[in-house]
């Protein structure tokens, strides 16, 4: 009897990656392969599921909905804390587009650009044209920056795994699978009678997906960004490409060091800038002739030039700047990244970073105000705990529209053992925005 085979049409959003002989291979040392996870079970490491296609248009983005699903799965199994981030955000600064992109492009976007959370650049219901998806282009200055301070505190590193007679063997990957989540290259879909997905003879990969595990057999297991998001392979399924992840947490000494490069950097940006003013302002006057002075009439009144202000130092009109600054003010009261990371959750979970956040009015009658969400209430004796004569805030107004102030209490509340005070925290409800 013939083999009835479903053939499940899904859009192509993989870009092979011309061979580089510089580019790490697993095995020869380049990048480190110690194992983290002895059984090469990463199906039992769970992470979100998210569709790359959703709200009825296409991004061609598996690529980078895969490496994203790996990086969360390593954040998982080494730092035991559950990432959600924004495929948006590495999407658009790896200049991803139809027909998709290449493993190595999507990677070297991470590693130069960093990551940032879901929230920041979410891709929900709200994102309803593939216009809306790829926004905002070029990234802003305030997510850049929010990439910058992931790419300062965390390394991320790829290799390709060899091959043996062309493809890779099922061992190589088990192996490799031991160290950290592989994506694979695949053709998609086609089902066979039995439930396991086939690349049909002589057909190129159109996809890119995560392996999850080599089973004994031979069939490897998937978590994909179509659904239903866990596919099996065949056992017979040849892999011709496939691409480890790998992440660490960078030391002090080396934030550091990337701390006075930058630094450096900046000094010499600005004084190669003011050389370029000089010299031009020179050459320019070597052709003008020399101005007469005409002083004004005594009784004119010569006006003063307007002096433009300074930029604010602190952003707060959309969530990502306010995010940022936040940040910022974390960083001038010396927290650490994981730190900042605590702070920024419950501010996340208190007032998704809106500085004129009022929540509904609570059991007690009383309301949560401003960035970091303060109480107007009072206690048995009278006196307000945040909000009025005598406290942090003298009315709602100044919580609402100082929202620096917000998170420096917030911050020197931390440093004393206090964030309990806020809910977000007591509850436990601020680990969703880890």
């Amino acid at each position: 009897m013939k083999e009835e085979i479903k053939i499940i049409p899904t859009a192509q959003g993989y870009i092979p990656d011309e061979p580089d002989e510089r580019d790490n291979i697993f095995g020869a040392g380049q990048t480190p392969d110690e194992e983290i996870l002895p059984s090469g079970n990463w199906r039992e490491v769970t992470t979100l599921n998210e569709h790359q296609s959703i709200n009825g248009f296409e991004t061609w983005g598996c690529v980078t909905f895969t490496i994203l699903n790996g990086i969360e799965k390593l954040a998982k199994v080494i730092f035991g804390i559950e990432w959600n981030l924004a495929e948006r955000f590495i999407y658009i600064a790896s200049d991803t587009k139809q027909p998709g992109n290449s493993p190595k492009t999507v990677a070297t976007a991470v590693r130069e650009k960093g990551l940032v959370d879901e929230f920041v650049l979410p891709f929900n219901e709200t994102i309803l044209t593939y216009e809306q998806f790829n926004s905002p282009k070029p990234l802003t200055k305030a997510l850049l920056d929010l990439g910058e301070q992931w790419k300062n505190e965390y390394e991320f590193r790829y290799d390709f795994l060899p091959r043996t007679g062309n493809v890779v063997s099922r061992e190589t990957l088990r192996r490799a699978m031991k160290t950290g989540p592989c994506g694979i290259a695949v053709y998609a879909w086609v089902l066979d009678n039995d439930g396991k997905y086939i690349r049909p003879e002589g057909l190129a990969d159109t996809h890119f997906t995560l392996a999850e595990n080599v089973k004994e057999n031979g069939e490897i297991e998937c978590k994909d960004s179509y659904p239903p998001y866990e596919k099996t392979l065949s056992a017979d399924f040849p892999i011709y490409t496939a691409m480890r992840f790998y992440l660490r947490k960078k030391t002090e000494a080396e934030k550091q060091v990337n701390r006075q490069r930058l630094t450096t950097f900046q000094a010499i940006i600005s004084l190669i800038s003011q050389t370029v003013s000089l010299i031009s302002l020179q050459v320019a006057n070597l052709f003008k002739e020399p101005a007469k002075p005409t002083p004004p009439p005594l009784d004119e009144v010569v006006p003063i030039k307007d002096i433009e202000p300074a930029p604010p130092k602190y952003l707060w009109s959309t969530p990502a700047e306010a995010r940022r600054s936040a940040r910022v003010i974390m960083d001038e009261h010396g927290l650490s990244w994981s730190q900042k990371d605590l702070l920024c959750a419950c501010i996340q979970q208190e007032s998704k970073f809106n500085p004129k956040a009022v929540s509904p009015l609570n059991k007690n009658g009383t309301r949560d105000w401003g960035l970091a969400q303060f109480n107007d209430g009072k206690n048995a004796q009278g006196v307000p705990y945040w909000i009025g004569s005598g406290a942090a805030f003298k009315d709602t107004d100044e919580v609402l529209n100082n929202p620096e102030k917000n998170v420096r209490i917030m911050i020197e509340q931390y440093k004393r053992g206090n964030l309990n005070y806020w809910a977000s925290y007591s509850t436990g409800a601020y680990k969703q925005w880890l």
